[in-house]
C-alpha cells in the first residue's frame, strides 16, 4: 500500500468513527452491517498504518493519535457492557469519547510531505 491509499483509509474510518451517532446509524444501514464495522475499518488501517510507522514510513506522531482509539476499541471490545448494539451509539460513553478522539486525530494525516514520499 502506498501513503496516499493509506491516510485515504485511515481517513474514512476515522471520519466514521468521528460522525454522530445519527450519520454512524445512517451509514451502517445502508452497508446492512453492525456498529463493529465502524471499528474493524478502524482497525484494518491502523495495522497498516502503525506496521508503515515501525518501518518508519509514516512518522511516529501518529502513533500518538491512533493508539488512543485502537486502545479504547479493544476496550469496548471486552467490556461487561454491550457496545456493540445501535442503541450504543446514541447513548454509550464510549462512543462519545470514540468521535471525540476520532475528530482530533484527523488533522494529523496530512502526512505525505513528512513521510519522505512524494
Amino acid at each position: 500500500m502506498t501513503v496516499e491509499s493509506v491516510s485515504r483509509q485511515l481517513q474514512r474510518a476515522l471520519t466514521h468513527l468521528a460522525w454522530e451517532a445519527e450519520e454512524q446509524i445512517d451509514y451502517i444501514s445502508r452497508l446492512a452491517v453492525a456498529p463493529d464495522e465502524l471499528a474493524l475499518e478502524f482497525d484494518d488501517a491502523f495495522r497498516v498504518a502503525s506496521g508503515m510507522v515501525s518501518e518508519g514510513i509514516l512518522p511516529e506522531t501518529l502513533r500518538e493519535f491512533l493508539a488512543p482509539i485502537d486502545e479504547l476499541l479493544t476496550e469496548m471490545t471486552h467490556s461487561a457492557l454491550d457496545e456493540w448494539s445501535v442503541d450504543s451509539l446514541s447513548h454509550s460513553s464510549a462512543w462519545n469519547c470514540l468521535r471525540r478522539l476520532a475528530t482530533d486525530a484527523l488533522p494529523h494525516l496530512d502526512f505525505g510531505d513528512e513521510s519522505g514520499s512524494e
